[in-house]
């Protein structure tokens, strides 16, 4: 599956030729169908053998132009008395890469469906045999597997990638490929998005030979058979039907090794379909759980998701810049946070400079970095350079510091830092809970001051949240964002100060967390209702892990940097921890911890209003639908204000940084999904009894007024410049 789109290729049918024996190419001539999607070529001595050539760059993605194309130039050659057999083909970096995903949530119109493209190759009464020399992967495979015989190149790779986006096979390929190598083999290719080269053991009986020449092998194979069995009569996997139920049993049995989306368990009931159900009511079943796929939520969650990642890059600020990381990065810190990122710019290939204030703090900050689940190799060691000479910094093109949260602190560092190192140097903090403006200023090289806020563990967390200030130029945000890449992050631009996006959303979600204990709901029912929703971690437990009075700290400091916090989450928070509850370090906060194992306290009502002294019966929809209406409405006054770009950059920060669920695509879009109408009537009856948390920002009105919803701000980002004190 590509996320290209199949534009008109302008190349010539000659460009477009086939892979051809030298002896086959002299005779080779284009025949009379040749279009921007497709050439059929035909060669005087193959008795009649055609071959249709896909060429829609850059992965030949089957979209409703080439479905036609293919159904068209197929229709013609079964039904041509001088054609004997069909080789398909496409060239030599990909067969197919399957649908654009960019069109699964739009209407093709009346281009065919990709079962019926299949069923009608299925069907032919002369052989085809697909020529596989690149990628065939989601319906680019299910295309292969509805040919008569396969022949790949070495180099090929197999797979069904589309999984990751909650979509199951829907042309064939849970029917036809178990049928070919059974359910074991089957099963390993169709719930997990992995990619396999055609000589792995999972590919066994898939393909009648493997040869760097697929194209001269397959028309070979063509002139040498007289007759092939059809896909859908093909029964090679059904040999041992006992064997065939104990996989797809064991695959149902042990969802942890199934890829962790809902449609796997779909692509098992499929599996067992293809032995119990003759071929067309397998495919119909298969069709059935393949449509239900289509218009889940789940797949325009994890599309949004996958588009906004790619989004994110595009800041103003970046248009003529060159996106480059450097060579050399200094580390100013050796604490958990500094660690991680050591670790990152080590495994990326990095010369690393660390800067600790004296022997003993460079010892600890090397212990460490040792003691990390997957420490940095010798050899990475090798490019870190731990001093206590902070004027070694001079070497590098980006210094970030990782030090203690305290504001005075800050202000020297960057003092210090800006007199070690030459003006163009990027200095960055990682904090997110102050502003930067102090920073800047006590650096005296604003323009090359921002936050580079790599969530932790910073060697594994995907984000990185870059703060920039109306000074910060357009070329420090370059090399920041250079770096975030080099890192494998994804860089996602926030402007405004203190808090960046997401610490923002986060208040914003805990003090809808914590109104409604206060109204009686328990801790427990509120993290079982957000992780039944998809959340990764339930919240209040988290914030227990982290301790209270560590929580209670942070948001002072945001609130000192003149950001907007909602106090109820503060208020309850300074409530528990002046009762002692601090969290699991102390065995009680929001819970009762044994070790690990957290518990219901019933005690805790005790310490909360009058308000909260019975249940309210809240649902888990109705706690779920409070805290996304908070989160959404947090998120329209970031856009507002101009601190976010877009509503799927807030989007990416939450599912990256904060274990938003990645199926529901980030709340903004989850918002979406849900209605505007729906979280407006919500907000306002909510905003009754907490307008500072609840209270409708205006671009609810605006956008309904339009009949749009958050996504359609989404392309706007980009032409947005200002950026808020």
């Amino acid at each position: 599956m590509t996320a290209q789109g199949p534009e008109a290729s302008k190349q010539s049918a000659t460009a477009q030729a086939p892979n051809l024996a030298p002896d086959m190419a002299k005779d080779m001539a284009p025949d009379v169908a040749s279009t921007d999607a497709l050439t059929v070529t035909r060669v005087d001595n193959l008795d009649g053998v055609a071959v249709l050539t896909l060429h829609a760059p850059p992965g030949n993605a089957l979209s409703p132009v080439l479905r036609t194309e293919i159904m068209t130039q197929m229709t013609r050659l079964i039904a041509d008395d001088t054609v004997t057999g069909i080789v398909l083909t496409g060239g030599p970096k990909a067969f197919s890469l399957g649908l654009d995903i960019r069109t699964l949530d739009h209407p093709s119109g009346d281009a065919p469906q990709m079962d019926a493209v299949c069923n009608l190759i299925a069907a032919s009464p002369k052989p085809v045999v697909a020529a596989i020399e690149g990628a065939a992967l989601g319906s680019g495979l299910e295309l292969a597997l509805s040919c008569h015989a396969r022949i790949a190149a070495p180099e090929a790779r197999m797979g069904f990638p589309e999984l990751v986006f909650g979509l199951i096979p829907g042309a064939g390929g849970t029917q036809r490929l178990p049928r070919l190598i059974g359910a074991a083999r089957a099963l390993a290719l169709l719930v997990t998005p992995r990619q396999y080269p055609a000589n792995a053991p999972e590919m066994a009986g898939l393909f009648h030979a493997i040869t760097p020449h697929p194209v001269p092998a397959a028309i070979a194979l063509l002139r040498a058979t007289p007759s092939f069995t059809r896909p859908d009569d093909r029964s090679d996997g059904f040999a041992d039907p006992t064997d065939y139920i104990a996989a797809v049993t064991a695959a149902r049995n042990a969802p942890a090794t199934i890829a962790s989306v809902a449609p796997a368990t779909r692509i098992v009931d499929c599996v067992e379909a293809a032995l119990l159900l003759p071929p067309a009511q397998g495919r119909a079943f298969e069709r059935v759980a393949h449509e239900d796929c289509l218009a889940s939520d789940d797949l325009h969650g994890l599309l949004h998701a996958h588009f906004a990642e790619r989004r994110a890059v595009n800041m103003p600020e970046l248009v003529g810049q060159k996106i480059q990381a450097p060579d050399t990065i200094g580390v100013v810190g050796g604490g958990p946070a500094a660690a991680g990122i050591v670790a990152a710019a080590l495994a990326a290939g990095l010369q690393v400079i660390q800067f600790e204030r004296n022997a003993e703090a460079l010892a600890d900050a090397a212990a460490r970095l040792a003691a990390l689940p997957d420490p940095p190799s010798g050899a990475a060691r090798l490019r870190l350079l731990p001093t206590s000479d902070l004027r070694l910094l001079a070497n590098a093109g980006l210094v970030i510091e990782a030090v203690a949260e305290a504001p005075q602190t800050k202000a020297q560092v960057f003092a210090a830092l800006a007199e070690a190192t030459r003006p163009g140097t990027v200095l960055a903090t990682n904090s997110l809970l102050q502003a930067i403006a102090p920073m800047a200023q006590a650096s005296r090289r604003p323009v090359d001051v921002l936050a580079l806020h790599f969530h932790g563990p910073a060697q594994t967390n995907p984000l990185a949240e870059i703060v920039i200030s109306r000074a910060t130029s357009p070329a420090a945000l370059a090399r920041a964002v250079g770096l975030a890449q080099a890192l494998g992050k994804h860089p996602v631009r926030s402007a405004g100060g203190a808090g960046g996006i997401g610490e923002r959303m986060q208040a914003a979600l805990r003090d809808a967390l914590a109104g409604m204990i206060q109204i009686g709901v328990s801790p427990a029912a509120i993290d079982a209702a957000l992780l039944d929703y998809g959340f990764a971690h339930a919240p209040l437990a988290g914030l227990d892990r982290i301790g209270l009075d560590l929580a209670l700290s942070r948001g002072g400091l945001l609130a000192r940097d003149g950001v907007r916090v909602p106090q109820a989450h503060l208020m309850l928070l300074r409530r528990l921890v002046e009762d002692g509850r601090k969290g699991r370090a102390v065995e009680l906060g929001f819970y009762r911890w044994h070790g690990e194992v957290a518990h219901h306290d019933p005690r805790l009502r005790g310490l909360l209003p009058a308000t909260a002294q019975s249940d309210p019966g809240l649902d888990p929809a109705e706690i779920v639908l409070r805290a996304l209406a908070a989160l959404a409405n947090e998120g329209a006054r970031l856009l507002r204000a101009e601190i976010a770009l877009r509503p799927s950059d807030i989007d990416m920060i939450m599912v990256l940084g904060y274990g938003f669920p990645r199926g529901r695509g980030g709340p903004m879009k989850a918002a979406d999904m849900v209605g505007m109408f729906e979280i407006s009537r919500l907000l306002r009856r909510l905003a009754e009894t907490d307008p500072v948390l609840y209270d409708p920002d205006p671009g609810f009105a605006a956008l309904a007024k339009n009949g749009e919803t958050f996504d359609a701000l989404n392309k706007l980002g980009r032409h947005r410049r200002r950026i808020p004190d």
